[in-house]
């Protein structure tokens, strides 16, 4: 039986995927298998993943990443499930560190590790790579993943008893699968484990899922709502305030997303909803901006900018020595 798990859903994923198969390759732990679902790509996502020979291709109709990710974990045989999405990758100490943090601290259901957006600095790691003594582990407590549950999903790995217990990915969710996921894996443990070190690179794709803010904040609230009606024992144990917290950060990102796209009275009752949570000044001061005609913000921006250059350069010149001043 293999120590771990490495779950890769797929869809048109030909350009990167051999990116991410290369990276599980590289691991330093070699108990592990690969299961690849191809979920109704019509790329080369097959023949690219044909030249791993030791991972497993399997493919299906398009049904959603979510369950692509399900459908490989029921073919799954390893003590832990690893996900990585086929765009991302990691880095080699990446399944280690997290197979050691789960025999240090067994009692844990759920590790996840730092991640980095900036592939440079995630390529300088690797000539860098830390050995197991600057791997540090981190205990964290319910209420803190509750308020931030946006592990990013090529971070996490979870125990596959657990996966099963909790009947693994909801494949009715188009956003927020993985938030929802985290989240009632919360009822399997008493807290989380967090590898600080940064051992995971998401890559940032145009067109991707992760880039649609309004309608992925929209599911975002769904799913913090069905999961408190469905689980209040957690939300007990967690207390109100930080239930309270977490709408009102969901309906002010949720406002500024909406502001962001000039949907401002849609945006307003977002803001609204967060004031009457915490009042505080971020959602006060964004919604005085709903009211503001956008050419006006615009201009008022570029007078400040100007404003802004000119007393630097003003400062900057009180610096420079006049013609007649003697030389230090």
């Amino acid at each position: 039986m293999p120590k771990v798990s490495v779950l890769i859903p797929a869809y048109n994923a030909a350009k990167y995927i051999g990116d991410a198969l290369a990276s599980v390759n590289a691991q330093t732990l070699s108990d592990v298998e690969t299961i690849v679902v191809d979920d109704g790509s019509s790329d080369d996502t097959r023949e690219v993943v044909g030249q791993f020979p030791w991972a497993r291709y399997v493919y299906q109709s398009n049904r959603g990443v979510a369950a692509a990710r399900n459908r490989a974990a029921s073919l799954a045989s390893g003590t832990y499930l690893a996900f990585l999405d086929a765009d991302d990758y990691w880095h080699p100490r990446k399944l280690i560190a997290q197979v050691s943090a789960f025999h240090e601290h067994p009692e844990c259901r759920l590790a996840y590790t730092g991640a980095t957006r900036d592939r440079a600095e995630f390529q300088a790691l690797f000539s860098a790579a830390p050995s197991k003594t600057e791997i540090f582990v981190e205990r964290r407590d319910l209420k803190t993943i509750f308020l931030n549950p946006y592990l990013g999903t090529p971070t996490v790995m979870v125990r596959r008893d657990a996966f099963e217990r909790i009947g693994g990915y909801n494949e009715a969710l188009r956003f927020g699968e993985d938030v929802d996921f985290h989240l009632r894996m919360l009822t399997q443990t008493d807290a989380v484990l967090f590898l600080p070190a940064t051992l995971a690179y998401i890559r940032a794709v145009e067109g991707s899922l992760s880039r649609d803010h309004t309608a992925g904040y929209y599911a975002l609230l769904g799913v913090y709502k069905t999961f408190l009606l469905q689980q209040p024992d957690v939300a007990e144990k967690i207390g109100s305030a930080a239930v309270r917290q977490a709408f009102y950060n969901l309906h002010v990102r949720l406002g500024r997303s909406l502001l962001w796209s000039r949907e401002l009275k849609e945006a307003r009752v977002e803001l609204l909803r967060a004031l009457h949570l915490q009042f505080r000044s971020e959602p006060l001061g964004l919604i005085m901006r709903t009211w503001v005609p956008r050419p006006l913000l615009m201009g008022t921006k570029r007078l400040i900018a100007r404003a802004g250059s000119k007393s630097r350069a003003d400062a900057a010149s009180h610096l420079r020595p006049s013609p007649g001043d003697p030389e230090t």
